[in-house]
């Protein structure tokens, strides 16, 4: 009376239905890539517009990131010369993120400077204190006895080892 099942895990389409959904799965990728360059292609040419804001907002931002790409070329020409080229092709992401960096710079900088002028300088003066010193009450002479048959009742193992 055993039956045995088999289970068959395989596409339920006819190879039409398989190469049907396969072009389409192409086509949509295709779509998404051509609308990816596009909308890479309309940022790079707003680039320059980018930075120009940042500059505009703080422009010591932006030469310190030229700066940087000069030190990478300084410390190897090689590495330089590829830091160069990345940027160049993720141009976009380079001046939307300066742009950014610019703005959070002047919102939070600001807050930091504010924070610099209200503090005190506190290098080289101490804080006053006082030295407390631990003042033991008296208690019964029960309590101590008390605590150790407490002790004792909460470790029940302890007994295992005397």
């Amino acid at each position: 009376m055993l039956k045995s099942r088999i289970y068959n895990y395989g596409s339920q389409g006819s190879l039409s239905m398989r190469i049907l959904g396969s072009f389409i799965f192409i086509i949509i990728i295709a779509v998404c890539l051509y609308l990816f360059y596009q909308i890479y292609k309309f940022l790079f040419y707003l680039s320059p517009l980018f930075i120009i804001v940042a500059l505009i907002i703080n422009s010591r931002i932006v030469v310190n990131h030229v700066r940087m790409i000069g030190q990478s070329f300084k410390q190897n020409f090689l590495a330089g010369l590829l830091e160069l080229c990345l940027q160049i092709i993720g141009l976009p992401v380079v001046s939307i993120g300066l742009v950014i960096k610019t703005w959070a710079f002047k919102k939070f900088g600001q807050f930091k400077e504010d924070l610099k002028s209200h503090s005190v300088n506190t290098e080289g003066t101490f804080t006053q204190y006082e030295d407390l010193t631990e003042t033991k009450t008296e208690h019964k002479a029960d309590e101590p006895h008390e605590r150790e048959k407490q002790l004792k009742v909460s470790h029940s193992y302890d007994d295992l080892f005397e």
